[in-house]
């Protein structure tokens, strides 16, 4: 895999470090990659429980790296990549 397109800022290395760090936040972005999930969707590919995945949701889109698209009306929430974080998935599955 070439990496020599991608380039990070010094904030993009600081948040990239920090999802490095935890052992789940990488598998949930790895997961997105191709196409947005549902919490119980990422979960069933994961192994774990929908509300742990919705935690670590929320904490990648803290990160601006994912997204969130609700429908109110059939009560279902769908988890996309920002483009931010699809820019780290090459990182990411250099490593995993």
């Amino acid at each position: 895999m070439d990496l020599t397109n991608v380039r990070l800022d010094k904030e993009d290395k600081e948040v990239l470090a920090s999802v490095l760090l935890s052992k789940r936040l990488p598998q949930v972005l790895l997961t997105l990659a191709e196409q947005g999930k549902s919490p119980t969707q990422i979960a069933k590919e994961l192994d774990k429980q929908p509300t742990h995945i919705i935690k670590y949701c929320k904490l990648l889109m803290n990160k601006n790296l994912v997204q969130i698209e609700k429908n109110e009306s059939k009560n279902t929430a769908i988890y996309y990549l920002t483009e931010k974080g699809q820019s780290f998935i090459p990182i990411i599955q250099l490593i995993y």
